[in-house]
């Protein structure tokens, strides 16, 4: 009986011993099963981090674009408008608001003066009168107003000739216009005088007339002065505005006239003198086209300001400047934003597309209404007239609206953005993200409640699987 217990007890502790051992394999298979797979998770997880190559290739601001055109317009010096309206440049389509230039400088052009004349060359001296009037003409040097000669019409003492009437001799010049003027103004003097034996309703008349190059004649002077005692007259100076005979090109004739009548058979001398003859036409030698666009817009904060100008010329190169005001510098700016200038093409009416893009201090170039002014200017010395032929003005603004970041995935796998920081000398901020961006593509990512800071700043971006990606703006 005891031999028997003592066999039970051996085999109860041999079972436990099985018991113990098979326990403790199956612990070390589960734990070695655990390391195995927590190993493989783990190079897999490092695996895919290799694999993902994700770069952040842009971080700017965001904007929204406001297109505004011009809604008045208001001529400089004597620029006109000949047709069109503002309601024509709102878009680039080939249908104008045309301005004419005006002569912003001239020549004067003397083409017509005896001043110290001493040849009869200087004036064609022709008769006109009744050939039996004893009526002769030449260059005075005894009479004389500040020249050192005057011309003369004379109607001579002859007791032999009866009374008559229209005698008369004239001096001619002719001048060559090749370029309408501006303004022409005529100046001499004259003087009359009766001399001889006796007088008695004897009359003299100083006549000038201007004869056009389609041959009418118009008659800028005259006087008459009728004498009943011999009389020495004295100079008159005058000055007279022809500038509306001048209306086209061509070879216009000065005539000098003196004409004479008398009442009785013997005659006195009656003389016309005429001293000092000037005609001066002024002549463009520039030509100018100026004009101020204005227009609204809106009062937010500007990242961007485009300003667009689309016109022609009727004549070639002409030198050309475009200025927005500027609401802080309190003036049109002459030189970098705000300014443009250019010399237009050989071919005339050609459009040509200038435009500025400003991003340092936009907001400069409106006031607190968004109100905005744009002046544009061509000058070109000609003295031919030429118009400006404005197309379409677009003042365009862009607004902050929040942050815009484009990122790169170079890898193969799908990358997952989990944060992002924006990091400058004095803000170290982060923000929570969720954005996939898939194997060899590119994405965009805006996020309208961040505001970039002044440059220099660093964006920086986390995955999911950890990685880091890196910008910096200098």
């Amino acid at each position: 009986m005891q031999t028997i217990m003592k066999r039970l007890k051996r085999d109860k502790r041999a079972v436990s011993n099985a018991i113990v051992v098979m326990l403790s394999l199956v612990l070390v298979v589960i734990i070695v099963a655990n390391v195995v797979l927590w190993s493989y998770q783990m190079n897999q997880l490092d695996w895919e981090k290799m694999q993902e190559d994700v770069k952040i290739t842009d971080v700017a601001r965001a904007g929204e674009a406001w297109s505004y055109n011009a809604s008045g317009y208001a001529p400089s010096g004597s620029t006109n408008l000949v047709s069109g309206s503002v309601s024509n440049l709102t878009s680039n389509d080939g249908v104008y608001m045309v301005f004419r230039s005006y002569a912003s400088a001239t020549n004067t052009n003397n083409i017509v003066t005896n001043g110290n004349v001493t040849t009869a060359t200087d004036w064609t001296y022709t008769d006109i009168s009744d050939p039996s009037a004893v009526v002769s003409g030449n260059y005075s040097s005894t009479v004389y107003q500040s020249a050192s000669y005057s011309l003369y019409i004379q109607l001579v003492d002859d007791s032999a000739n009866l009374a008559y009437t229209g005698s008369g001799k004239q001096y001619q010049a002719m001048a060559t216009v090749s370029t309408l003027p501006t303004s022409a103004t005529l100046y001499f003097y004259y003087r009359i005088d009766c001399g001889g034996t006796s007088a008695s309703a004897e009359v003299a008349n100083a006549t000038v007339t201007i004869t056009k190059p389609d041959t009418s004649t118009v008659t800028v002077f005259t006087t008459s002065v009728t004498f009943a005692a011999l009389t020495t007259g004295s100079w008159i100076y005058q000055t007279i505005n022809v500038s509306s005979v001048f209306t086209a090109t061509g070879t216009y004739t000065l005539d000098l006239r003196g004409y004479f009548s008398t009442t009785t058979a013997k005659k006195p001398t009656l003389t016309v003198y005429y001293d000092d003859v000037w005609l001066n036409i002024v002549t463009p030698s520039e030509y100018t086209n100026e004009v101020e666009f204005t227009g609204s817009s809106n009062t937010e904060s500007w990242m961007q300001l485009v300003w667009t100008v689309d016109s022609a010329w009727t004549i070639s190169s002409v030198n050309v400047t475009l200025q927005l005001f500027n609401y802080t510098l309190g003036d049109y700016p002459t030189s970098e934003n705000g300014y443009i200038a250019y010399t237009s093409g050989d071919t005339p009416n050609t459009d040509e597309t200038k435009n500025q893009t400003i991003t340092v201090n936009p907001t400069d170039f409106g006031d607190a209404t968004g109100y905005w002014r744009m002046k544009i200017k061509g000058v070109k010395a000609t003295d031919t007239q030429f118009d400006f032929k404005v197309d379409w003005i677009e003042f365009k603004v862009v607004t902050d609206s929040g942050t815009l970041f484009t990122f790169e995935n170079a890898g193969s796998l799908t990358s997952h953005v989990v944060s992002l920081w924006i990091i400058n000398s004095t803000n170290h901020r982060r923000y929570d993200a969720n954005l996939f961006i898939n194997s060899g593509e590119e994405a965009t990512y805006i996020r309208a409640d961040i505001r970039l800071p002044s440059t220099p700043f660093i964006a920086k971006v986390v995955t999911e699987r950890g990685n880091m990606a890196v910008f910096a703006r200098s």
